[in-house]
């Protein structure tokens, strides 16, 4: 058992740690998500967004925007990024900068998932962003058609992660590709230098993979990697991942 600020967490096999918590604790995350609105690289309280000059929601979007084609940027550069026709589901959108732009560029249909409802009052798409919880997969709405999910800084926030992989994994179509952006800690790091990572904030990840952690999670759901490449000094990583065929 590991103890980290004042959350505690459990080091497994793959040196990755995943915090532990309880019902109440759980209900308190989701509430937490459900009245912030996640935009610039920050969670922004529901009750403030109406108060965001309009020069100053512009310039998030832009900042937004700026992060959404840098990541297209990769997928070119992997040689995977679309012409047209490919329909995607981006869970965890927030106010759906990523599906926003995916539409803009012409690649195909985009929809979102988000537990935030007022996400959607700030969103140039919400027509396109559908209320839910991605912690239950089961009651997920998948499109038909769907070429790929996308899931940035998600999977770190999820109560259990294998879970909602498996899930999906049963509930989508052969050869699914998913875009997945996850934090990084480096392999035997130590509770000292975990309690000052970033990205403990009490209602932030739950779960810090190792390289090795999140490849062999994926694996042991039915998913294989396709590329990846290290982002923010090697304390992220953009995955590109296929589901395996049986």
């Amino acid at each position: 058992m590991r103890q980290a600020k004042i959350f505690r967490y459990q080091r497994d096999h793959t040196q990755s740690f995943h915090r532990i918590v309880d019902g109440e604790e759980k209900t308190g995350i989701l509430t937490y998500y459900e009245n912030h609105v996640y935009m610039d690289s920050d969670f922004v309280p529901a009750g403030s967004v109406q108060y965001i000059t309009r020069d100053s929601l512009l310039a998030k979007y832009r900042r937004d925007m700026d992060r959404v084609d840098r990541r297209f940027d990769i997928l070119r550069a992997w040689g995977v990024l679309p012409t047209r026709n490919c329909h995607i589901l981006d869970l965890g959108c927030g106010y759906g900068a990523f599906i926003a732009q995916w539409m803009a560029h012409g690649f195909g249909h985009a929809y979102g998932i988000e537990l935030s409802s007022a996400a959607r009052q700030v969103s140039p798409v919400s027509s396109h962003i559908m209320w839910g919880d991605v912690n239950r997969a089961d009651s997920l709405p998948i499109p038909g058609e769907l070429s790929m999910i996308v899931a940035l800084d998600v999977i770190e926030h999820l109560f259990d992660v294998k879970q909602v992989l498996k899930t999906l994994y049963r509930k989508t179509g052969p050869r699914l590709k998913m875009l997945i952006e996850i934090p990084i800690v480096k392999p035997g790091i130590d509770t000292e230098a975990l309690a000052r990572y970033k990205y403990l904030y009490p209602t932030r990840h739950l779960h810090l993979y190792t390289p090795c952690g999140i490849e062999q999670t994926l694996c042991e759901c039915g998913y294989h990697l396709l590329q990846s490449e290290m982002l923010k000094d090697g304390n992220k990583c953009l995955m590109l991942i296929e589901k395996e065929e049986l």
